[in-house]
């Protein structure tokens, strides 16, 4: 088994964009949430002030619409879901 994984998140028919990050653990995200562009993942560090922190990077599409509200609404409804330990 590998120690690490690189997620990365395409921004699909998109000429531009991606992001991506090399984590040893990443959080599955359901196939409901696939219209978001969203990565997340835990930081932890042992000996340290702050020992776990999670990181989650999402794209905010540039419109304002009833599109928009339901890309947040799902976005929402995805953040929800996350178990934080």
């Amino acid at each position: 088994m590998q120690k690490y994984v690189v997620i990365c998140k395409d921004r699909g028919p998109a000429r531009y964009g991606w992001v991506v990050a090399l984590v040893s653990r990443q959080y599955d995200l359901a196939a409901e949430f696939n219209v978001l562009e969203v990565i997340c993942f835990d930081v932890i560090c042992h000996g340290c002030q702050i020992t776990h922190v999670m990181f989650f990077f999402v794209y905010g599409p540039p419109y304002n619409d009833a599109k928009a509200q339901h890309y947040m609404g799902s976005l929402i409804k995805c953040l929800a879901k996350i178990k934080i330990h």
